[in-house]
């Protein structure tokens, strides 16, 4: 079960902190090499990303990789690497378990020592890996998408969700006044961040390389694409009920292998009464549903959003062929020119809804 394997999979810290040891590998002739993907149950434990020696001659392509540091092959271990394997994974889950104990230590101050909002319902951006929320107001999922309007498209500089994919904090940065967090893909590979004969920026100060969070959003009113969340209602229905599919990117130069956004935007006709996607958003695995609330940098957990959302956020990054966000930005019903800020992550469970499985 691949849900349950990333679950299991949560207190072990990245290939990079295991591959430290990469020396002591080294010593015994073989070139360490990382299995991204990979499932090495150790006592129980589902090892997601293992620092392993191999020979190269038993590593096998497998499929195409736009990551710096995920490999485009599986390996079979040797015996002297299973038993490295296991000592690495000892070091660095022992090692886990003190940064975890200081870090949740580190969160529940943070928390008993900020005063939170008081009386509102769940919120977001969250940590899609953890399901723990204790937030006592409760409202009813929306509909599936496809019975639902689409009603805007932006996106988000940075992941304003976090995953065990895109779970580096990015720097924080000024957007429109406000203070913008979020976190990051894997870097791409060289190859991919080269612009070629191709635009350099896009969209107002994206770069190749760059994470984005894409939100599509849908409306229970019977409303059509436009500017703003202010296109979700009308004046006959001003309280609908909403939904947002957010997709995380890595803006790459490839037009061949990666997603065309264009794809994605709305159709120009309804479909079965409907107005949606031209293509079916992408999707690697299970979407993580919750509800929670609108997003942004005027938010936080101090000053927190009263508006009910559904979220269905993948935990996967897509590669997405830059120029064509960049065409997206220069003509689009929607009127978005650029990235919008990333909210701060939301970490206190008395503003989170538990996460069913």
């Amino acid at each position: 079960n691949e849900v349950g394997s990333r679950q299991r999979a949560d207190s072990v810290q990245t290939a990079e902190d295991v591959c430290q040891l990469a020396p002591v590998l080294r010593s015994f002739q073989h070139a360490p090499v990382l299995l991204p993907r990979t499932c090495v149950w150790v006592g129980g434990v589902c090892v997601w990303r293992v620092c392993v020696c191999v020979a190269a001659a038993s590593c096998r392509p497998t499929h195409t990789s736009f990551y710096h540091n995920e490999p485009t092959a599986t390996c079979i271990m040797h015996s002297s690497a299973i038993v490295l394997s296991l000592f690495a994974l000892l070091v660095v889950h022992t090692q886990a378990a003190g940064t975890q104990h200081t870090e949740a230590a580190a969160e529940h101050n943070s928390n008993n020592n900020n005063h939170l909002c008081q009386n509102y319902g769940p919120q977001a951006p969250r940590d899609i890996s953890k399901h723990e929320g204790i937030n006592k107001v409760a409202f009813p999922n929306a509909f599936r998408r496809r019975k639902m309007n689409l009603c805007n498209i932006h996106f988000h500089i940075n992941a304003e969700h976090k995953s065990q994919y895109y779970n580096t904090a990015a720097e924080v940065t000024e957007v429109h006044g406000h203070e913008s967090f979020g976190y990051v893909c894997p870097k791409p590979k060289p190859a991919y961040t080269h612009p070629g004969k191709g635009p350099t920026e896009v969209c107002h100060g994206m770069k190749l390389g760059d994470t984005i969070e894409v939100h599509w959003v849908y409306s229970s009113c019977d409303v059509g694409p436009g500017p703003t969340l202010g296109s979700c209602l009308s004046d006959a229905c001003s309280n609908p009920t909403l939904r947002v599919e957010a997709v995380v990117f890595t803006l790459v130069n490839n037009k061949r292998d990666a997603l065309n956004f264009l794809n994605y935007d709305v159709a120009d006709e309804k479909i079965k009464g409907f107005h949606q996607t031209r293509r079916s958003l992408p999707r690697k695995g299970r979407p993580v549903t919750y509800i929670g609330s609108t997003t942004g940098t005027s938010f936080s957990q101090q000053d927190c959003s009263p508006f009910q959302v559904t979220w269905s956020v993948r935990p996967d990054c897509f590669a997405l062929d830059f120029a064509s966000l960049g065409k997206w930005c220069e003509h689009n019903k929607f009127e978005e020119e650029e990235a919008h800020g990333s909210r701060k992550l939301v970490k206190a469970k008395e503003l989170l809804s538990k996460i069913k499985a």
